[in-house]
């Protein structure tokens, strides 16, 4: 298996390509390839049955290729993404695809001065409490961030914001991990 730091840098290798061929594109065609880029990749990371397509070894390049750009078709996806996708497979680095296209949402997002903030919850926000959130993380000036909500039972209540290299932890389990580090350190000075 490949380690992580070289899987990141090839995914952000490819995503630098593809930001290359859709950064002079109408803004209209950047809206519609961000949308079906970003719909791609959630399908491959909810639809076990696409993860399984991409990241089982017994399936050939060709058949990871022929499965996905029939999803694509269907999707009615550009061109230019079916294309991208056929590369990314015939070059065998399928499996990092979802990596690829989360690098190059990022790069888009960052080359329109967007911000995406990342949220991990213990339960699903209403849209009532996402649109206070991101009021709350709005910086003055600037354009609301996008959030990118993941949930996380294990925190039990609250959530964990990252912004960047920022954290902020208002979870319960964040808060019990303090309080027992704190009695900890109050134990060890006796």
């Amino acid at each position: 298996m490949m380690p992580k730091q070289k899987m990141a840098a090839i995914a952000a290798r490819y995503a630098s390509a593809l930001f290359a061929l859709t950064r002079d594109a109408p803004a209209a065609e950047q809206a519609s390839l961000r949308a079906m880029g970003e719909t791609l990749a959630r399908w491959l990371k909810e639809h076990e049955g696409l993860a399984a397509l991409v990241h089982n070894p017994q399936f050939t390049r060709a058949q990871k290729e022929a499965g996905l750009l029939a999803v694509m078709q269907r999707a009615q996806a550009a061109p230019l993404l079916q294309n991208f996708v056929r590369l990314v497979c015939r070059k065998g680095r399928v499996f990092l695809l979802p990596q690829i296209l989360d690098a190059w949402q990022a790069q888009c997002a960052a080359a329109a001065g967007e911000e995406r903030v990342e949220v991990r919850t213990a339960h699903a926000l209403s849209e009532e409490q996402a649109a206070r959130l991101t009021r709350m993380l709005t910086r003055p000036g600037r354009p609301p961030p996008q959030l990118e909500i993941e949930i996380a039972p294990e925190l039990l209540a609250g959530f964990i914001v990252q912004r960047g290299s920022q954290w902020m932890d208002v979870s319960v389990r964040g808060q019990l991990q303090r309080a027992a580090q704190k009695m900890k350190e109050a134990g060890d000075g006796y």
